[in-house]
């Protein structure tokens, strides 16, 4: 009886261990999944800007419309 108590007792030490193992990487990738969620906010950001920069600089660049060219006469 002593010898079955005994193999239970490690038995559940075992399996608290493996409990403590499997809540650290749970902790950890949650932490990981966090940074990644803040970098990948901030390149969306990024993102975002360097889009709005390249469509201003596409309509700075691009030739006049015929109606603006017209407004141009008429007030020169």
């Amino acid at each position: 009886m002593a010898e079955s108590h005994h193999m239970i007792s490690q038995e559940l030490g075992r399996w608290r261990r493996r409990q403590a193992q499997i809540e650290g990487a749970i902790r950890r990738l949650t932490e990981e999944e966090e940074r990644l969620n803040r970098e990948l906010s901030e390149t969306e950001k990024q993102l975002d800007y360097y889009n709005s920069l390249t469509s201003d600089m596409k309509r700075e660049l691009e030739p006049p419309g015929l109606a603006s060219m017209m407004n141009a006469f008429r007030r020169a």
